[in-house]
């Protein structure tokens, strides 16, 4: 589906109901939801509820761009992508950096080349 929009209409959109962070996609598919429910009933709908996250003790798959996943190894060169996700996670989580290094197992700075 396309649809042509004005200028600047996505970024009203998004700020008038409070979906900061969304994708383009989202923004569009929340919209036209909007049209036949309330927001909060909207919201739902695109972005699920927190309690229907199943937690998992296992494998998580998640699809970046190329060009975040680029940036992110620029910066932790050679971790396991495990560990940067455990780092992440504990950061958005609120645990200070310092403490989350030590959960995820990533040192800070780039690793010493051994020759």
């Amino acid at each position: 589906m396309g649809a042509y929009v004005s200028e600047g209409a996505l970024s009203r959109a998004a700020y008038e109901s409070r979906l900061d962070g969304a994708s383009k996609s989202q923004i569009v598919r929340f919209s036209l939801l909007r049209l036949i429910m309330p927001a909060d009933e909207a919201r739902t709908a695109v972005f699920g509820e927190l309690s229907d996250l199943k937690e998992t003790r296992g494998r998580v798959d998640a699809s970046l761009p190329v060009h975040e996943m680029n940036l992110i190894r620029r910066h932790y060169p050679g971790i396991p992508v495990s560990d940067l996700v455990r780092l992440g996670l504990a950061v958005a989580s609120g645990v200070p950096e310092e403490q989350a290094r030590v959960i995820a197992r990533v040192k800070r700075g780039r690793p010493k080349n051994r020759s």
